[in-house]
């Protein structure tokens, strides 16, 4: 039996015109869920609503809780919305928490989830962890779910383990620090991943399949907040999203993956690198590029300083339908494998490349030396068209306003190219 007692404040809206009554309720023996005692109800509101000629009613409540078996009868419970921890959990099976709402605040307690799951189990759920460090997850996650449209955010947690969070059809929301460190599966694998404004994300894995950044589920998005920093150390891919993945960095974003990509969009994926953003991104995969978008496109707009090294013989950054270097943009792309160059497309992929401040070019030979082959001062505009890898790509329909540029600039021969201000 779970003991409350409970204030209740109970609203009976008729015809439009509200009638409160406000009571005092002692519900103690209450039939719950589970036989565990929740300890230091602080808070119960319980509101009637008039909904489509029926009644409905929603409760919202929080508790603290010091025990496992404490901890998964108030998740358990589908009125208690907020779950304080007064002490470490050790999870001790998987279960299923019940509710629209799941609110667990750590206080800088540790979730040990002994390699077990919790799932919320309602679709448009809403959950968030708070200022707790998880640990020992399985491959879902504490708060996972494969139902639709369901929200959870992690706020200053720490994360060791398989998987942090799971979300087929969901979205993670990271808010303040949020670090995890993987090892056999991805850290958030689901359809959408928000990075709050001024958040600070480390993600590290040290799997050679599974990317720290799984979009899974098409049309997902992936958006990075301004001032947030997010830091990826990987041995796979860095980011991975399947068809129409969305790609917004507002913030900076440093990448590194010591064997493969450091993104890949699949079928018509989209990245936009927007004003006052960063993006740092060293991809060692001695085949692929560093950065690819299959069949979509790259925007770089102006006022974003954007740096990309790789080291693969195909290209640094393959598109698939536009490649847009605005005016304005600080832009520095490197290949170090001599067969490779900067540019690269499996289809015919629009290359706009432009420069408030000249644009530099390295051939492919010479991209360790401190000056460069060619130097094309002032402001350049350009454009043409791309296909092809390696040192076979063919560059047609070459427009600039700048006769030198537009007589000389061959992407298959260019190992590395600066634009704007950018200081390499």
């Amino acid at each position: 039996f779970m003991n409350y007692k409970k204030t209740v404040v109970a609203v009976a809206l008729i015809g439009g015109i509200g009638l409160g009554t406000v009571s005092t309720l002692d519900t103690n023996n209450v039939k719950a869920d589970s036989h565990a005692t929740v300890s230091k109800q602080v808070l119960t509101n319980q509101v009637n609503q008039v909904k489509n000629g029926q009644s409905t009613q929603q409760a919202q409540s929080a508790v603290t809780v010091s025990s496992w078996s404490e901890f998964e009868a108030a998740l358990k419970d589908k009125n208690v919305t907020d779950v304080s921890l007064n002490n470490n959990i050790q999870v001790e099976a998987a279960f299923l928490a019940k509710g629209l709402t799941k609110n667990i605040h750590g206080n800088g307690h540790t979730i040990d989830a002994d390699n077990h799951d919790v799932k919320l189990d309602t679709i448009n759920a809403v959950g968030e962890i708070d200022n707790a460090k998880i640990v020992n997850t399985n491959s879902l996650g504490i708060l996972w779910s494969d139902l639709s449209n369901v929200k959870v955010t992690y706020r200053n947690v720490e994360h060791s383990g398989k998987e942090m969070l799971q979300l087929y059809h969901g979205e993670l929301i990271l808010d303040g620090t949020v670090s995890s460190t993987s090892g056999s599966e991805e850290v958030f694998e689901g359809q959408h991943l928000t990075i709050n404004p001024n958040a600070v994300v480390d993600f590290s894995n040290s799997s050679s399949s599974h990317s720290p950044i799984q979009i899974i589920t098409s049309h997902g998005k992936m958006s990075v907040g301004s001032g947030a920093v997010l830091t990826v150390n990987s041995v796979a891919k860095c980011i991975d999203g399947v068809a129409y993945t969305q790609l917004e960095n507002n913030g900076t974003m440093r990448l590194k993956s010591t064997a493969h990509q450091a993104i890949y969009l699949a079928d018509h994926g989209e990245m936009n690198f927007n004003k006052g953003s960063r993006l740092t991104a060293i991809a060692h995969d001695e085949v692929n590029e560093g950065i690819k978008a299959y069949l979509g496109n790259i925007y770089v707009h102006s006022g974003a300083i954007f740096g990309v090294t790789s080291s693969g013989h195909q290209a640094t950054i393959l598109a698939g339908g536009k490649l847009i270097f605005e005016k304005g943009a600080n832009y520095a792309v490197v290949n170090t494998n001599p067969r490779g160059a900067i540019f690269g497309s499996d289809v015919h992929t629009q290359v706009t490349l432009q420069s408030d401040n000249g644009i530099r070019t390295w051939n492919r030979e010479n991209v360790t030396n401190e000056n460069p082959d060619h130097e094309y001062k002032g402001e350049i505009e350009s454009s043409f068209d791309i296909i092809g890898i390696e040192n076979t790509v063919t560059q047609t329909d070459m427009q600039s306003n700048n006769t030198d540029f537009a007589s000389t600039f061959k992407t298959k021969e260019v190992g590395k190219i600066t634009g704007g201000n950018f200081n390499v």
